[in-house]
C-alpha cells in the first residue's frame, strides 16, 4: 500500500486533539511519526518506509506546532493478507 497521512512532530496537546476545527482538517488527530509506523507494522504491513515528507507549522497559542505530511509505502506479507490487527488466525476446516 501506498498512503499520505499527516503526523505530528511531538505528541498534541489537549487543546488541540479537543479543537473540531483542527480536527476536522487532520491536525487535531495527527499521531507522531513513531507511532503511525508502529500501528502500520501492527497491522500486518512491513516493511513501513516514508517515501516523502512535507514539513509545515502551526501557532495556534503562542506554541509552534509542528506536523508533516508524509507518504509512506508498505507491504503486507502474503501469508498475512486478509487478516485484520488483533484478529486471530483461521484454524483449519
Amino acid at each position: 500500500m501506498v498512503i499520505s497521512d499527516i503526523v505530528s512532530e511531538k505528541p498534541l496537546p489537549e487543546y488541540v486533539r479537543r479543537d473540531q476545527e483542527l480536527v476536522s482538517s487532520c491536525l487535531g488527530g495527527a499521531v507522531t511519526e513513531q507511532k503511525y509506523l508502529r500501528l502500520i507494522h501492527r497491522a500486518g504491513f512491513e516493511p513501513a518506509q516514508v517515501l516523502s515528507r512535507k514539513f509545515f507549522s502551526f501557532t495556534p497559542r503562542e506554541e509552534e506546532i509542528r506536523w508533516q505530511s508524509i507518504t509512506v509505502k508498505a507491504v503486507k506479507p502474503l501469508s498475512l493478507q486478509g487478516e485484520s490487527a488483533g484478529s486471530p488466525r483461521p484454524g483449519p476446516r
